[in-house]
């Protein structure tokens, strides 16, 4: 226990910029901390001079900490048109934490992302990377099944379907009893996280292919398959470009894409979870980003 608390410290402190950010701090903060002492320990008594050293050490290193964190971040800021792509694919790395206004992922480390890409997604190599890439934007994998379900069930408001309404569904699909009851479960759960969230009904009434959910994936892929070293920034932002004018051609809104992708990832996943739909709200100043760009709106 104590091994593992001792690793992800260094981990922290070391491999991740945030984490780097504040090593830095703390030494130069040590330093400054040192020098008042030296000044000082001559004219003030045993106590006061423990209270500077950690009176001191602190202050510094919260400032420091603070003005490197606001350099660092405004160096890393990415154009307003690459914010816009990063936000298609920003609703996991904001629930990890990450700001959607740079790519680097300031509080991931890299060996963090690995294990996230090897664990849920099998990808551990440059090829693989790729491979899921390409596959999801594809949209071959998933999306049918959850179209299939939303189209024949949930829309015709079967949500506890009988032989007969699976007998509506596609053979692939029906065939899935379990996944469908879990994702119909699931669906029930993201109407209120929806709902939640200030996304209406009448966002949600234009929806015409849960493909939102895929197009989330690739972009979130692609970027921490980047940081993750498989693939290079040069790679990864054309792949962005293409999920955010793919998206931006299948719905009107941000309201509508973010209902497509939970509503999509509930009925695919059976997952509950709520992916942090409203801290990416809250988060991202969704409002003053448009949602299509000039070539898509003229």
């Amino acid at each position: 226990m104590i091994d593992a608390i001792l690793f992800g410290i260094i981990r922290f402190l070391f491999l991740t910029i945030r984490g780097r950010i504040l090593l830095r701090a703390m030494l130069v903060g040590a330093i400054l901390t040192g020098v008042i002492v030296f000044l000082t320990v001559n004219h003030v008594s045993e106590d006061a001079t423990v209270l500077i050293v950690i009176g001191g050490f602190l202050f510094f290193t919260l400032v420091i900490r603070y003005l490197e964190s606001k350099r660092v971040q405004k160096k890393l800021a990415v154009s307003e048109e690459k914010h816009r792509f990063l936000l298609f694919g920003g609703i996991i790395p904001t629930y990890n934490g990450e700001k959607n206004t740079m790519f680097v992922l300031f509080k991931t480390s890299r060996s963090a992302a690995v294990n996230l890409l090897k664990q849920y997604w099998g990808i551990a190599s440059e090829r693989e990377a790729k491979e899921t890439v390409k596959r999801l934007a594809a949209t071959d994998t998933h999306t049918p099944f959850a179209d299939d379900v939303y189209h024949n069930l949930i829309m015709k408001d079967i949500l506890t379907p009988g032989p007969e309404d699976l007998a509506t569904l596609e053979a692939s699909t029906a065939q899935q009893v379990d996944r469908i009851k879990k994702g119909l479960a699931a669906y029930k759960k993201a109407q209120q996280v929806l709902a939640k969230a200030g996304i209406t009904n009448e966002d949600i009434a234009g929806i015409t292919t849960l493909s939102a959910w895929d197009y989330g994936r690739v972009a979130f892929i692609a970027r921490y398959s980047t940081h993750c070293g498989y693939m290079t920034e040069d790679e990864c932002w054309p792949i962005m470009q293409e999920v955010a004018k793919a998206a931006a051609q299948t719905y009107t809104n941000w309201r509508q894409y973010l209902a497509a992708y939970v509503i999509g990832r509930a009925i695919a996943y059976g997952d509950t979870y709520s992916i942090g739909l409203q801290r990416f709200i809250d988060k991202n100043n969704l409002d003053a980003v448009p949602f299509k760009d000039k070539e898509i709106t003229t």
